[in-house]
Protein backbone atom coordinates (compact mmCIF):
# COMPACT_ATOMS: atom_id res chain seq x y z
CA UNK A 1 0.00 0.00 0.00
CA UNK A 2 1.62 3.59 -1.01
CA UNK A 3 -1.60 5.95 -0.13
CA UNK A 4 -4.22 5.42 2.10
CA UNK A 5 -7.18 8.20 2.23
CA UNK A 6 -10.52 8.44 4.12
CA UNK A 7 -13.37 10.75 2.31
CA UNK A 8 -16.01 11.80 3.77
CA UNK A 9 -19.11 13.32 1.79
CA UNK A 10 -22.57 14.47 2.21
CA UNK A 11 -25.31 13.98 -0.63
CA UNK A 12 -27.75 16.56 -0.33
CA UNK A 13 -30.32 15.07 -3.13
CA UNK A 14 -30.69 12.04 -0.66
CA UNK A 15 -29.88 13.66 2.98
CA UNK A 16 -27.11 11.23 3.53
CA UNK A 17 -23.37 10.96 4.21
CA UNK A 18 -21.30 8.71 2.55
CA UNK A 19 -17.68 7.67 4.38
CA UNK A 20 -15.36 5.87 2.39
CA UNK A 21 -11.56 4.64 2.12
CA UNK A 22 -9.45 4.60 -1.03
CA UNK A 23 -6.14 2.54 -0.98
CA UNK A 24 -3.83 2.66 -3.52
CA UNK A 25 -0.75 0.49 -3.94
CA UNK A 26 1.03 -1.57 -6.96
CA UNK A 27 -0.55 -5.32 -7.47
CA UNK A 28 1.89 -7.34 -9.84
CA UNK A 29 3.92 -4.22 -10.68
CA UNK A 30 0.90 -2.49 -11.63
CA UNK A 31 -0.94 0.88 -9.77
CA UNK A 32 -4.24 0.03 -8.34
CA UNK A 33 -6.45 1.80 -6.80
CA UNK A 34 -9.36 -0.32 -4.28
CA UNK A 35 -12.57 2.25 -3.09
CA UNK A 36 -14.33 0.92 0.09
CA UNK A 37 -17.85 2.46 1.13
CA UNK A 38 -18.09 2.24 5.40
CA UNK A 39 -21.37 2.20 6.35
CA UNK A 40 -20.79 5.06 9.54
CA UNK A 41 -18.16 7.42 10.89
CA UNK A 42 -17.42 4.91 13.78
CA UNK A 43 -16.31 1.95 10.45
CA UNK A 44 -14.34 4.88 9.02
CA UNK A 45 -12.56 5.54 12.77
CA UNK A 46 -12.16 2.07 13.16
CA UNK A 47 -10.12 1.30 9.85
CA UNK A 48 -8.12 4.45 10.13
CA UNK A 49 -6.58 2.47 13.40
CA UNK A 50 -6.22 -0.17 11.75
CA UNK A 51 -3.83 0.78 9.72
CA UNK A 52 -1.85 2.88 11.71
CA UNK A 53 -1.83 -0.36 14.44
CA UNK A 54 -0.15 -3.55 14.48
CA UNK A 55 -1.56 -6.15 12.36
CA UNK A 56 0.13 -8.80 10.55
CA UNK A 57 -1.20 -8.41 7.16
CA UNK A 58 -3.85 -6.65 5.11
CA UNK A 59 -5.51 -7.88 2.27
CA UNK A 60 -8.19 -5.78 -0.17
CA UNK A 61 -10.33 -7.56 -2.75
CA UNK A 62 -12.03 -6.34 -5.39
CA UNK A 63 -14.93 -8.32 -7.28
CA UNK A 64 -17.56 -8.00 -9.62
CA UNK A 65 -21.16 -10.03 -9.08
CA UNK A 66 -23.78 -9.81 -11.99
CA UNK A 67 -27.00 -10.25 -11.02
CA UNK A 68 -29.59 -10.55 -13.70
CA UNK A 69 -28.16 -7.89 -16.61
CA UNK A 70 -26.38 -5.22 -13.79
CA UNK A 71 -23.24 -5.96 -12.84
CA UNK A 72 -22.21 -4.54 -9.30
CA UNK A 73 -18.82 -3.90 -7.69
CA UNK A 74 -18.04 -5.60 -4.74
CA UNK A 75 -14.62 -4.44 -2.05
CA UNK A 76 -13.88 -6.34 0.84
CA UNK A 77 -10.65 -5.44 3.45
CA UNK A 78 -9.62 -8.43 5.65
CA UNK A 79 -7.43 -7.49 8.88
CA UNK A 80 -4.83 -10.34 9.92
CA UNK A 81 -3.51 -9.70 13.41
Amino acid sequence: MSKITFHSSYKGSKSKNSYQISVDGKVNNKKEQILYTAKSIDELEYYKNVFKGRYKKILLYEYSEKVGSKTYHDTSIVVKY
